[in-house]
């Protein structure tokens, strides 16, 4: 019988709020964590996560696999909305226990080093960024903005306080223009519901956000927010989709598009369209169950053959069981604040707390053990399919995607369980290799006379930004990189230890 592969558990002792954006992954492949009072940030590192053959360790406490950092909440600044307005409406339940809400992660390339930024939103709809000093990894992330109130903003001022109330927010993907190098411009959003029922979009530049444009798309808070991917229209203009989810029930969509030349124009619609990747839905419930909705395009079924099915995912039990500190019993509930799929390979990260439904006494905050786990439920149908879809990404690979190591991830997961495909992978190397698109540069593009010493820099700098971070070519010869290294350790470790 085919058992779930746990490639890590580490041990937190926080609260994760049951939510949709309790963890996420960043387009630098880093796991954001959110708790109530702080936000963890962790990078897997694979090279640890490599496994000895034939290894008798039963321990699945391979914290050593994960860098991490954190984002401490800081409660200094608290908004008090009773100095702004006096109307009931604009009364903040969540002040009386402040605690962090929901966050969303940019993409790439915002910052000085050309990584991410943090958008916080506290339980007192509290709004801040947050970005490293120094070190992403390992290192501080500290507040860049705080955006609260938005009626400090200008074109938002004089308006009624629940307009300038954030109750959601979303951080759109970097746009994609259909250009190679891709452009030097951030073609990213962040959009901001509000209690107004408005829509707020901010561009984030020179280490801040700024106020671009106001839709009003309802008469009731805005509460849920999902940006599509972009897609190319033609050349240097594309478009993607903005769900709004509303508090009466109603979701709407907004088309947004944007050029090189025009930014963005909107049109409203009610209506929501959604393509997934695979035909089914996989729902986490915070009592500890994960099920499958199979066929939801054409005849929704409980039930299919194959390894991705409803028995292959209450596997989730049997990996609570292995990864409790002592023996599980049958009173004990896992319970699951948050669920993300790693790719398409079956590999899922989540966040577990041991619970007692009986158990009725209080339990502080520190007393809370939580447990992130990263493992393997099903498996690829066929090792060919995997071949197939590693050798496109190696060719069809954008930086609008993330960055290598997050397009990468998802195999590399798959790789270090599926040691006898290495043959197949070094071959998809060999041939991607002879056929691989030559990396030229543009040698029509010359630099003004007039500029001369420090005036110079500045047109260096975004010609290498251009060259070396937004050229196609050269993140799929890193992709490939990158898999020839996990390649060679993996298999010199198989070398050395029989």
């Amino acid at each position: 019988m085919l058992h779930p592969s746990i490639h890590s558990s580490v041990n937190f002792p926080v609260i994760v709020p049951p939510s949709t954006t309790s963890l996420q992954w960043s387009n630098d492949g880093q796991l954001f964590i959110l708790t109530k009072s702080e936000i963890y940030i962790m990078t897997l590192n694979y090279g640890a996560m490599i496994k000895l053959p034939k290894s008798k360790s039963n321990s699945h406490d391979k914290s050593s696999c994960w860098f991490r950092t954190i984002i401490d909440f800081d409660r200094k600044g608290i908004q008090n909305w009773g100095d702004i307005s006096q109307d009931w409406a604009a009364v903040a339940l969540g002040s009386f226990d402040i605690g962090l809400r929901t966050m969303a992660i940019s993409p790439s390339g915002l910052t000085d080093d050309a990584g991410c930024v943090a958008a916080v939103l506290s339980s007192n709809m509290d709004l801040s960024l947050w970005g490293p000093k120094d070190n992403w990894v390992q290192g501080e992330w500290s507040k860049i903005q705080e955006l609260t109130p938005l009626s400090n903003i200008g074109p938002l001022s004089g308006r009624p306080a629940f307009y300038t109330q954030v109750t959601c927010l979303t951080w759109s993907r970097q746009a994609d223009f259909g250009i190679n190098p891709a452009p030097v411009v951030d073609g990213s959003f962040l959009v901001l519901g509000t209690r107004g029922g408005t829509i707020v979009f901010f561009r984030f530049y020179n280490g801040a956000a700024y106020y671009i444009d106001e839709v009003q798309i309802a008469d009731h808070w805005v509460t849920l927010l999902a940006f599509s991917p972009w897609t190319v229209v033609k050349k240097g203009r594309c478009e993607a989709q903005l769900a709004c989810g509303c508090a009466d029930g109603s979701v709407r969509t907004l088309t947004v598009n944007q050029s090189l030349l025009v930014w963005y124009s909107y049109t409203v619609f009610r209506r929501i369209h959604h393509v997934p990747s695979s035909d089914a839905l996989v729902v986490s419930l915070s009592d500890g169950s994960i099920h499958a909705i199979h066929h939801i395009t054409s005849e929704p079924s409980w039930t299919t053959k194959g390894d991705f099915s409803c028995s292959r995912l209450t596997d989730v039990r049997q990996v609570f069981a292995w990864t409790k500190a002592g023996k599980a019993r049958y009173t004990d509930a896992n319970k699951i604040s948050g669920l993300l799929p790693y790719g398409a390979h079956g590999s899922l990260v989540w966040f577990q707390e041991e619970h007692h439904p009986t158990n009725f006494d209080y339990a502080y905050d520190s007393r809370h053990q939580g447990l992130l786990v990263a493992a393997t439920l099903w498996q690829c149908p066929r090792n060919d399919s995997f071949i197939e879809e590693l050798s496109y990404a190696f060719t069809s690979a954008k930086p609008t995607g993330g960055a290598p190591i997050h397009q990468l991830g998802p195999f590399l997961l798959y790789l270090l369980d599926h040691r006898e495909i290495y043959p197949d992978v070094l071959r998809v190397l060999q041939n991607v290799s002879d056929t691989s698109e030559e990396f030229l540069f543009d040698d029509s593009l010359t630099l003004p006379n007039n500029l001369t010493g420090h005036a110079i820099r500045p047109e260096f700098r975004q010609s290498l930004i251009k060259y070396l971070l937004n050229s196609d070519q050269l993140l799929r010869l890193r992709m490939q990189l990158i898999t020839s290294e996990i390649l060679l350790e993996a298999s010199f470790i198989s070398f050395v230890v029989p």
